[in-house]
């Protein structure tokens, strides 16, 4: 038995050929090409889907950044962990109010897988800073730099 991958134009397709040598692909292993590779049909290359306008409940949210850091420490000299505005607002819903992930992705206008991908990315920068002693900057616009 021997196993060959084929690739095509658009897929790759795993088959088999068994003691017999007849060719039987395997059907439930099929894999897009493009997806593994990062390039499209015409040669260019893929990019994002674009994100949802997401609805901002949290408070701290009126102003362009927001930059905490341990004392005694110039800004400059500090690793900095950028925390995105809807990271924030997701933790202030689900951790800050108790809302369920359901609710705060109704609040938000994003799907509960959304809301718990920010959660987890959120909590895990914020332990991140706070563990490290780096500053953690809350970037109220995703176009603002570090």
């Amino acid at each position: 038995m021997a196993i060959i991958m084929v690739p095509s134009m658009a897929i790759v397709m795993v088959v088999i050929i068994d003691a017999f040598d007849k060719i039987r692909p395997l059907k439930l292993t099929i894999l897009f090409y493009a997806a593994l590779s990062g390039v499209g049909r015409a040669g260019e290359t893929m990019t994002p889907r674009p994100k949802k306008p997401r609805n901002c409940s949290c408070p701290a949210s009126h102003g362009e950044q927001l930059i905490y850091k341990p004392t005694g420490t110039p800004l400059h000299a500090l690793e900095k962990v950028r925390l995105e505005h809807d990271e924030l607002d997701a933790l202030y819903l689900c951790d800050g109010q108790g809302l369920t992930q359901e609710q705060a992705g109704q609040q938000l206008g994003v799907s509960r897988g959304t809301v718990q991908r920010l959660v987890n990315g959120g909590r895990r920068k914020l332990i991140t800073a706070l563990a490290n002693g780096q500053a953690l900057i809350v970037c109220m616009e995703t176009t603002s730099e570090l």
